[in-house]
């Protein structure tokens, strides 16, 4: 299961068809606490999370993707943005996407992704 975190309906459901449509099963936050109680109950069962920075709530991206991370040290994660920040986020499993984006390509980079990490986690 993929989790999605995006203040914006719109953007979620995008971005949850396009990974369905890859074959995913998707989970959806509008705020990062309520993806943080997501992460808590299932962390161990989400293959990955794509999550905008700045979200409503005491939770921001980065703070619900420390939290998957640490259930899932080898999860990808795609960090969506409208600003440019100085937090690094590209390595072999996370990537950095600026709004506005090609939901199609996105669901593509996660795919590539969780690939990625199924091979550092052999």
């Amino acid at each position: 299961m993929i989790l999605v975190v995006d203040n914006d309906a719109s953007d979620r459901e995008t971005i949850g068809k396009a990974l369905e449509h890859l074959g995913f099963t998707v989970a959806s936050c509008p705020s990062g606490d309520a993806a943080m109680r997501v992460v808590e109950a299932h962390g161990a069962d989400l293959a990955g999370l794509v999550t905008t920075i700045a979200l409503p709530g005491l939770a921001n991206g980065w703070d619900v993707a420390g939290a998957f991370r640490a259930r899932n040290p080898h999860g990808p994660i795609v960090y969506v943005f409208q600003e440019i920040f100085d937090e690094p986020c590209l390595t072999r499993t996370n990537l950095g996407v600026r709004k506005p984006y090609n939901a199609a390509h996105l669901a593509q980079s996660v795919k590539q992704l969780h690939l990625r990490a199924g091979e550092l986690s052999a």
